[in-house]
């Protein structure tokens, strides 16, 4: 091999000089998206402008096939790297990436073609040696392989100038100048190739290709230092920024608005993007929004503001300015972001007035729970004396009434054991309701127990008749009870049936005078084909109001009467009625006309359930 030295061999070396800078340049940059093709595209330009000065630097024909050789590693590669470059620089790469090893076959085979020349005659058909021009070169005749590479060359590309152009229609600036100076460096050397396969050059010998390569790595620079290229494709961008539900609004050192999005754009500006790109912050918002132009003066800041959108909506915002950097950290401009809070402000309004509302339950409930204490304690007062007023005479009359009872008995008295005896149970009986009555507590706090018998209700109502018979003669009123379909039994609580037709009896002997009071037992079936039992306690006594209807079952609650003072209670006994039959499975009801009279009907179970 020898070797010669010609001036064209100087722009090559700075070409491939510069492409090796861009090479490292963009290896620093190679986390981004598309880094690592371009690397490898710098890479070969690089290779291809110094294989091109090693091929006019040979004297003979097998120097420059030896640099040919080697020049077929970057030019079977370029229009490849540049492809999948242009792909993952504008996000088509994931759809197109399976098929690499399709496009890999020709550069492989070129590459491979060109290592096996001159012996098969598949990338060059003739190689001679011209020596009878300016410098040594070589004339080729192109084989079926050459014009493979050359179509799949030409098609990477034009595809790659047709995505880059399609993004560049819809990209703002810098965005559009990033994709169209992508554009200009693609194009030149394919360019210069043209023109040395079509022979137009003065020097037909000589390829423009490499030599176009000085101006790629210059448009490539300004790209990548002015541009920010890959820092923020034009792609990313667009699918970032103007999906945004944000304004996004980024301003320059001299506070020139250099890029926003749709929503700052129409929503908050009601603007296109191509008028208000290029305005001053004060431009922009010193009639609308002054606060943002000081905002924009601080390194950072944040606040709220209230805005009337372009649809005229009162809206509340949060606006946030932070600096932006350059790769020396100098700042290069301010970012500014305005979110919509309105619906976020409303609802922690509507939160603070539930809270305060919640707030006011809570003192209501613990005031309504100091008065319910208040209202127990005298509860209990109340039944403490009232057990107390009413334990010691009801004690001394049964304990008189069996002195008495011995002492008839030794004095053979026979007409009078009946009347003591019947004395003797009515006090027992009262006793009795007394120590119930005191149990009102257990029976609302559900710890009454019940004993379950069967009961034959005729003999219980004899029996409850003949204990009312005092209270019957007091007003001159008469008892009927009436059975209906005997026998009639239930399984209930004998002792709290009979507390209960007491104070009902109790009631309505209280109530009425030289009247009637009907006790009326009878079975029925209800919805739920359940067998019940139904005891009515009808009287002709002066009736109830009813507007006090709601109130009779209340504990410790006197109805309102004409004839009150003449009827004293503790305005305890329907409340433990009701409870009682609601202890046993049942429930009470009550009709009443005032003046006419009252019917209560308790109604139960005739089986445990």
């Amino acid at each position: 091999m020898t070797w010669h030295y010609t001036p064209y061999i100087i722009p090559l070396l700075i070409a491939a000089m510069v492409s090796g800078i861009l090479a490292v340049l963009f290896w620093q940059r190679r986390t981004m998206r598309g880094a690592i093709p371009f690397v490898l595209f710098a890479i070969g330009a690089s290779l291809w402008c110094l294989t091109y000065a090693l091929e006019l630097a040979g004297a003979d024909i097998l120097s420059k096939l030896f640099a040919i050789k080697l020049q077929y590693i970057g030019i079977a590669t370029i229009p490849l790297c540049w492809l999948i470059f242009v792909l993952q620089y504008t996000r088509h790469w994931q759809a197109v990436r399976r098929y690499l090893p399709l496009l890999l076959i020709i550069p492989i085979v070129t590459i491979i073609a060109a290592w096996l020349e001159p012996n098969i005659h598949l990338l060059y058909q003739s190689i001679t040696l011209d020596e009878t021009a300016e410098f040594p070169s070589l004339l080729v005749s192109y084989g079926p392989v050459f014009f493979i590479h050359l179509l799949q060359s030409y098609l990477s590309l034009l595809v790659g100038t047709i995505l880059l152009l399609q993004i560049a229609s819809r990209a703002p600036r810098p965005y559009r100048q990033q994709v169209r100076g992508l554009v200009l460096s693609a194009v030149f050397p394919w360019l210069g190739n043209g023109i040395y396969l079509s022979g137009l050059f003065p020097l037909p010998n000589l390829d423009l290709t490499p030599f176009t390569f000085v101006i790629t790595a210059i448009l490539l620079a300004w790209n990548l230092t002015r541009l920010r290229l890959l820092d923020l494709t034009p792609i990313a961008r667009y699918t970032i920024l103007e999906n945004m539900i944000d304004g996004m609004f980024v301003f320059n050192r001299r506070q020139q608005l250099i890029d926003i999005n749709r929503v700052a754009a129409m929503e908050i500006l009601g603007a296109p993007t191509t008028e208000v790109i290029g305005q001053t912050a004060v431009q922009l918002f010193t009639n609308r929004f002054p606060t943002l132009v000081t905002s924009l003066d601080r390194e950072q800041a944040s606040d709220e503001l209230m805005l009337t959108t372009t649809v005229g909506k009162e809206a509340v915002y949060e606006f946030q300015v932070s600096p932006l950097h350059t790769h020396d950290g100098e700042i290069n401009g301010r970012l500014l972001i305005l979110r919509d809070i309105t619906e976020r402000k409303k609802a922690e309004a509507a939160l603070a007035e539930m809270v305060t509302k919640q707030q006011q339950l809570l003192t209501e409930l613990s005031l309504a729970k100091d008065a319910a204490e208040a209202a127990n304690r005298a509860k209990s007062t109340f039944l403490a004396n009232m057990s107390h007023e009413l334990r010691t005479p009801l004690t001394a009359i049964i304990g008189y009434s069996e002195l008495l009872q011995e002492q008839l008995d030794i004095d053979n008295y026979t007409n009078f054991p009946s009347r003591l005896q019947n004395i003797h149970d009515s006090a027992n009986h009262l006793l009795t309701l007394i120590s119930d009555i005191l149990d009102l507590s257990k029976i609302e706090a559900g710890k009454t127990k019940l004993y379950h018998e069967e009961i034959d209700l005729e003999a219980l109502l004899h029996n409850i008749e003949m204990t009312v018979q005092p209270l019957l003669r007091k007003n001159r009123n008469q008892l009927h009870t009436h059975i209906v379909d005997p026998p009639l039994t239930i399984y209930t609580d004998p002792t709290r049936l009979r507390q209960i037709l007491l104070n009902l009896l109790s009631n309505a002997t209280k109530f009425t005078q030289n009247g009637q009071i009907t006790v009326t037992a009878h079975r029925k079936t209800n919805e739920t084909n359940t067998e019940i039992i139904d005891i009515e306690v009808q009287d002709t006594g002066i009736g109830i109001m009813p507007t006090e209807l709601d109130k009779i079952f209340a504990p410790f609650t006197q109805i309102k009467l004409n004839t009150t003072q003449k009827h004293e209670g503790t305005g305890l006994g329907l409340a433990i009625t009701q409870r009682l039959c609601q202890l046993m499975g049942g429930i009470i009801l009550v009709k009443s006309d005032p003046g006419i009279g009252s019917t209560f009907t308790v109604r139960l179970p005739a089986h445990h359930q």
